[in-house]
């Protein structure tokens, strides 16, 4: 018999008892729990819903590099007005996972020397003399016809600090950092991108954005016609203990490269959170994307628990169609989708989450 495990995938808001029965069962071992990690890291938690750009401080744990001007935004699937995805003020996007995002603009046109920046913390210190491995996901999205924004910036960084860094209004951080991305960073879809490194203190938080001031950086025009800022989002921070010597098994195959070498592993299998049946030929079905394992099954419920498409895979399917049982256009809001997938030594395991249907 093969072992079959459960797991939980991307998660949302309950949307009804049966939602949370299934979710609710989903556990993390407290070996686990144990290593340090990057609180919010996908930014589900909140202490309430982005209704306008620059309401960061509804993210816990994350701020703007202690300014007293700057305004990250937070955006969440279910916010309002300019605080709601997909479509923000600045660009259309998805979150790589979850239902929220954190955006802010990394640098103004070349020569301004404006700055804002987003600093996360560490759920303990770090271990001097550990290596870590920290990954996330950065996108500019597409922008929206009036967006400001366009730019690409080389020397994006990453900076280590005991406590909150502590920047005057928005001139630029010199901080030592611990990671730079040297080629200018531009990209519409989620980029994986991720570094490794060796602790040397007990650093609490990391800063990203650019550090230094213009005239070490290179500024390209990517979209638009006269962009005024670099703006940049991100998603799916993790932090992980690695070894202290990386082989080509350990880091495995196909990865994505990054500046210093080293590299993020493309996930096993990956389930949007969100789509929209309009039929103009974009994100019209809903449909896992599985790499490293295979699909056995996967199905979409409604919050009642009906079933409303299944696959498996022997199965030639496009995705689920946003139509209900009788093929019914089914109504915007959010569905549970159930996943089984095998992997390649024959283990099983079971996956849960929620789809927002957008029309």
């Amino acid at each position: 018999m093969k072992q079959r495990i459960a797991r939980c995938g991307n998660r949302g808001l309950g949307t009804g008892l049966w939602v949370l029965g299934m979710l609710g069962a989903c556990g993390v071992p407290s070996a686990v729990r144990a290593q340090p990690t990057v609180v919010n890291g996908s930014f589900e938690s909140y202490t309430a819903l982005p209704s306008a750009p620059g309401q960061w401080y509804f993210a816990p744990h994350w701020g703007p590099a202690g300014s007293m001007t700057g305004d990250p935004d937070y955006f969440h699937v279910q916010g309002g007005a300019g605080g709601d995805l997909p479509e923000t003020p600045l660009a259309v996007v998805e979150p790589y996972s979850g239902q929220a995002i954190l955006g802010w603009m990394v640098a103004g046109v070349q020569g301004s020397n404006r700055r804002e920046y987003i600093t996360g913390e560490f759920s303990e210190p770090l271990t001097p003399g550990v290596r870590y491995r920290l990954s996330w996901v950065m996108s500019n999205g597409t922008p929206t016809a009036f967006s400001p924004a366009g730019l690409g910036v080389s020397n994006f960084g990453v900076a280590l600090t005991v406590g909150t860094p502590i920047q005057v209004g928005d001139s630029p951080l010199n901080l030592p950092t611990v990671f730079t991305r040297s080629a200018v960073s531009y990209s519409r879809p989620w980029e994986p991108i991720s570094f490794a490194f060796t602790a040397e203190s007990p650093v609490t938080h990391f800063t990203l954005g650019l550090f230094g001031t213009d005239a070490g950086a290179a500024f390209e025009i990517r979209d638009g016609n006269a962009p005024s800022m670099a703006y940049y989002f991100v998603d799916h921070f993790r932090l992980e203990v690695v070894p202290n010597a990386l082989t080509e098994a350990q880091d495995g195959k196909g990865d994505i490269e990054v500046e210093g070498g080293e590299s993020v592993p493309p996930p096993a299998w990956f389930v949007p959170n969100a789509f929209t049946p309009n039929n103009d030929g974009e994100n019209d079905r809903f449909a896992p994307v599985v790499n490293a394992v295979r699909l056995r099954k996967f199905e979409v419920f409604n919050r009642w628990g009906q079933a409303l498409y299944s696959t498996t895979e022997a199965e030639k399917s496009l995705g689920w169609d946003g139509t209900g049982p009788k093929g019914q256009p089914a109504e915007f809001g959010m569905y549970v989708w159930r996943m089984t997938v095998e992997w390649p030594d024959g283990r099983l395991e079971d996956h849960t989450g929620t789809v927002q249907l957008i029309r």
